[in-house]
Parts: C-alpha cells; sequence; structure tokens
C-alpha cells in the first residue's frame, strides 16, 4: 500500500538526530570532559567504567546463548531494517524481495532499532549474528552509560561504578543482550539523552541544550512509549536545576526569554521540532490507531492466579493495572526464576536501601530516579500486555532497571563508606580499607548472578517460552536455502524470508486468484510455507491443502507438540 511519502519523514528525522547527535557531542567535548572531571573522573578512571562494560560482554558471550524471544517481531524489526538499507524506508513488508518492498505498511513501533540494524547490515551484511551484535552494543552502551548518569546525578564516584556493576549484573540486561527487541534500543538512548541533559544542566551552552534536544528526539524513534521521556526529563531538569522548582521555573523562563533572542539558539529549537515532530506523529498515529492487538486478549490475574483471567477493555486502563499490579512488585523479588523471567532479591534491597538513604539530604535525587521509575511502572502495568508473566513481556522492566541499580549503587556506596569509618582503628591503612571493603562488596553482588548462571546459561531449546516459534525460526534459517532463488515464498511471515534472501508474500494472497496468475508467469516457482501460525485456527493453510498439489522441498517436526512444518511446491490441482 502506498504510505503518501510520510515514511521518509521518519528516516530523515532519525538521521539527522543521529548524525547531530554525534557531531553536537564532538563540538562539545571539552564542556563534556569539564563537567565528567569536576564530578572526579579522569582518563584513568573513565578507563575503568570501560573495563567493567567490556566484562559485562565477555560475561554475555560466554553465559547467556544468543536466541531469539520475542517472536515474530524480531524478523519484522530485521526486515524493516534491510528495508531502510536498501530503500530508505523501514516497512513492515507484505510483499517483496531482499531489495525491494512492493507492498507493506507502518510497524506499531518506530524505525530507531531497525536504524541500529540497517547500520550494521551496511557494515557486515544481513546476518542474524549482527542482530545479536547490534543488541549487545546496545546492551553494554546502557551499562556504561548508567556509570556516566549515575556519576552526574549523584556526584559519587564509587556509587556511579557500583550502579554500572549492578546494571551489568542484572538478568533482564543478560537475558535480553542479543534477542531482537526495541527495549535496549530505548534504555540505551534514553540513558545517553538523560546524560546530556545532566550536562546541560551543569553547562548552558547552545550546543549542550543541542544535544539533550537532539539526545530525547532520537529516543522517541526507538519506541511509541518514548514520548513520556518528554515530561518525564523535563521534569528532571526543572528539579535538579535548582534548590527549588519554584526558582528553577523563574531562572529557566528568564533564560527562554533570553533564548527566544539569539538566532542561534532559535536554529537549534527548530531543528529539534523538525526532528521531533515525526517522532510524535508515528507515536500519536500509532497510540490512537488501536492496533496494539489488546482485542480479545485475555489478562491473566497475577493477585490471584486461582481467579478468572479478564477480558482486555483497552490497550491501557485502571483494570488492567489492577491485575498487573501484584506481579509487577513480586518480579523484584524473584518470584518468577523458574519461569526464566530473573531479578536477585539483593539487588532490590539494595535499591530500597539506596531510596531510603536518600530521604534525608538528597531529596531531589530521590524525587529524580523515583519520577522516572514511577512513570514507567505505572504505564506497564496499565499497559495490557505489560505484566511480567505475560509471555516475554518483562523486557519492559528494562525501563526501569537503571533507576533501581543506581539506587542500589549509592546504597552499596554508602555501606561501604560506613564500613570503612567502623574499621578505622582496625586497619589504619585508608587504601587497604577501601580496596578490601570495594573488593568484599563486589564479590557480594556478583554471588546471586553466580547462583543464576545455571539459569542464565540454559540451553536455547530448553528456555519455556515459546520453544515450538523458536524451532520454527530455526528451521527457516537452516532450510530455506533449499528454496530455489527463483521461486515466491507464501508465507504468514514474509519478513523472515526476505531476510533469508528469499522473496515472499503474505499467505492471505492464495485467495487472489487473478494475482496468483501473474505471479506465477513472474517466478520460476511458487511454494508455501506450513509455517508456525499454520497450528493455529486459521482457513488459510487449510485452503491451500484444499486448493493446490503440494510437493515437499523440506519438513521438519517440534516434536514436542508434534507440529509439522515445511516448504513445499503450489501447483494448482
Amino acid at each position: 500500500m502506498s504510505l503518501g511519502g510520510s515514511e521518509y519523514l521518519y528516516t530523515f528525522g532519525i538521521i539527522v538526530a543521529f548524525v547531530g547527535l554525534i557531531t553536537g557531542a564532538v563540538l562539545e567535548r571539552r564542556n563534556i570532559k569539564r563537567v565528567l572531571k569536576s564530578h572526579g573522573l579522569d582518563r584513568k578512571k573513565l578507563l575503568i567504567a570501560i573495563v567493567v562494560a567490556a566484562l559485562f560482554v565477555v560475561f554475555e558471550l560466554a553465559t547467556v546463548k544468543p536466541t531469539q524471544l520475542l517472536f515474530f517481531d524480531d524478523a519484522i524489526y530485521q526486515g524493516m531494517a534491510q528495508d531502510l538499507l536498501h530503500m530508505g524506508q523501514a516497512w513492515m513488508c507484505d510483499y517483496g524481495t531482499p531489495m525491494t518492498c512492493f507492498t507493506g505498511e507502518l510497524f506499531h513501533e518506530p524505525i530507531g532499532l531497525s536504524f541500529n540494524f540497517a547500520v550494521g547490515f551496511a557494515l557486515f551484511g544481513v546476518k542474524l549474528w549482527v542482530t545479536h551484535a547490534t543488541e549487545l552494543a546496545l546492551a553494554a552502551l546502557s551499562v556504561f552509560m548508567t556509570f556516566l548518569v549515575a556519576l552526574l546525578m549523584l556526584d559519587d564516584l564509587k556509587a556511579a561504578y557500583f550502579s554500572e556493576l549492578l546494571m551489568a549484573l542484572s538478568p533482564v540486561v543478560l537475558v535480553w543482550a542479543m534477542p531482537t527487541n526495541s527495549d535496549m534500543a530505548l534504555l540505551a538512548y534514553s540513558l545517553v539523552a538523560l546524560f546530556f541533559l545532566l550536562v546541560f544542566v551543569e553547562k548552558k551552552s547552545r550546543l549542550g541544550l543541542m544535544n539533550a534536544l537532539l539526545g530525547i528526539s532520537i529516543t522517541l524513534y526507538m519506541k511509541v512509549f518514548a514520548a513520556l521521556y518528554i515530561p518525564v526529563f523535563l521534569l528532571i531538569y526543572l528539579v535538579l536545576d535548582d534548590k527549588s522548582i519554584r526558582e528553577s521555573l523563574r531562572k529557566n523562563f528568564r533564560r527562554v526569554s533570553e533564548y527566544l533572542m539569539d538566532t542561534r539558539v532559535l536554529l537549534v529549537l527548530l531543528i529539534s521540532v523538525i526532528v521531533i515532530a515525526p517522532a510524535l506523529n508515528y507515536a500519536a498515529m500509532e497510540l490512537n490507531s488501536g492496533d496494539f492487538g489488546y482485542q480479545g486478549t485475555m489478562v491473566e490475574n497475577t493477585c490471584n492466579f486461582s481467579m478468572p483471567s479478564i477480558k482486555a477493555a483497552g490497550n491501557i486502563n485502571l483494570a488492567n493495572f489492577g491485575v498487573n499490579v501484584c506481579g509487577n512488585i513480586l518480579f523484584w523479588f524473584n518470584q518468577y526464576g523458574s519461569t526464566y523471567v530473573m531479578q536477585p532479591v539483593l539487588f532490590t534491597i539494595l535499591a530500597i536501601l539506596g531510596a531510603a538513604m536518600m530521604v534525608y539530604g538528597n531529596g531531589r535525587r530521590l524525587f529524580s530516579l523515583g519520577i522516572w521509575f514511577l512513570v514507567f511502572f505505572m504505564l506497564y502495568t496499565s499497559f495490557y500486555a505489560g505484566s511480567v508473566v505475560y509471555g516475554v513481556d518483562w523486557r519492559f522492566m528494562l525501563s526501569l532497571i537503571a533507576q533501581a541499580c543506581i539506587l542500589g549503587g549509592f546504597a552499596v556506596s554508602g555501606i561501604v563508606a560506613w564500613s570503612g569509618s567502623l574499621l578505622k582503628k582496625t586497619v589504619r591503612d585508608a587504601k587497604l580499607r577501601s580496596y578490601a571493603l570495594t573488593a568484599l562488596a563486589v564479590i557480594v553482588l556478583i554471588s546471586p548472578i553466580y547462583l543464576l548462571i545455571p539459569q542464565l546459561s540454559v540451553s536455547t531449546a530448553n528456555i519455556l517460552q515459546a520453544p515450538d516459534a523458536r524451532f520454527y525460526e530455526g528451521f527457516v534459517y537452516n532450510e530455506s536455502s533449499a528454496i530455489p532463488q527463483n521461486c515466491l515464498v507464501y508465507t504468514y511471515d514474509p519478513p523472515l524470508f526476505n531476510i533469508n534472501g528469499h522473496a515472499a508474500i503474505q499467505i492471505g494472497d492464495l485467495y487472489n486468484t487473478s494475482q496468483f496468475n501473474r505471479l506465477s508467469r513472474q517466478y520460476g516457482c511458487m511454494v508455501l510455507d506450513y509455517g508456525y501460525w499454520c497450528h493455529t485456527p486459521n482457513s488459510l493453510c487449510s485452503y491451500a491443502n484444499d486448493t493446490f498439489n503440494l510437493t515437499p522441498i523440506r519438513t521438519a517436526t517440534f516434536g514436542k507438540f508434534g507440529y509439522n512444518y515445511g516448504f513445499y511446491y503450489l501447483a494448482k490441482k
């Protein structure tokens, strides 16, 4: 279908935001360096933070098996990246080849993650490992940016290190560091945006303003719900900019008045509006469409599993909140570890302790972290699919994990400092005392993750969530090369075949007899993908069986459920 050219606006917007942010950061590097130095960070100390992020990558690759968890959106994101690379637009393709999408539609999430994949595909080719590597790079960026954000928010170098370590050890980050998902991209870019906002709080430069606005802009392209970061970050800015919100408003009102007389600032604002507008338009369009799939969905009552599930009456509402809230609270106390949904209780206790320690003397920082956490907790708990027990949607906790880690890092730093004061008379060497207590704290933090390694390193075949979908996708990746290159595949998942090098079209188009005849003359052969969705109630696969002679190319059976999958040549009876 024609999209009226609007899809190119999204491509233009994210490219301008991405290039503009990199350029602005380079031009603003001296101010950024001064801000970091004022918080006690030098090159050697920065290297430690980089090493922690690198060790996270090593631990991830050594422990967690690369796999997909989000079916079948993963293929859509990758197919969008392929179209973005070759056509300059990111469609959810309904009919196309690996190089061209002929008919498509906008996906229910923006193009941000696909843009990241497109960069990876441009450098290394359209390969599955590239998507895993791109997601892992975003996860490592999230770990590192947690350190920088914690440093500027807490003004405590040791607390920043502990915050980064907690982030690197968090199971939700480790599990979702490689599967295709937009939530990791949202986490990474939201932390980047917040970092530049905090730099602007301290250095009110024009470039600092541009970086903060472009950071927020690029975040909006990662997920529809990212629009909430605009009021959240604005409130954080007002709270941290001055001890009094009233005084902050007064000063910033005067600052805005001055900016309106500055041509260069007006240019920055104009660029930001041009970049942000497409992302906000996308969010508004998708949220108003009601196309998030709640219709007919049953939402489990996590407060009482013996009670019947409720039928979702909307994407976001209080009824959803009422049945999701218990599960989303209990998650933080590791109540769902047996279902591959993990969160060490120790980490949560440290976050609560950190919040308690901030009550006196750090109220503004606590408020900032609290509002950042609560807004997204309320959002996802009110979302019909926002419960941690709803399939694989515990990935939504990625929007909450950095706040918990920063609070936990503050608590660990305080405990280490308090313990050091108690040991002054016993261990007189201050450096030795500090090193010993820091090492002990690191060991304590690592211990719950060490105990979780058997769960984190589980074979992908033994992951309970969607084993049939994982088997089917593996079948396509491993066996679709047997399909001749000149064939057109009729399938429920055209992007999955596009990224595996085949032309594909929606299976529903089999009903269009005239189109089928025309395409039969265009392509050398026609193929049916008897795939995952053929084992759900539908008439399309049975129609294909009744209407065509099917000659097998490759077949497989998922033993656990006895599902048969296969690729078949199509010939009219």
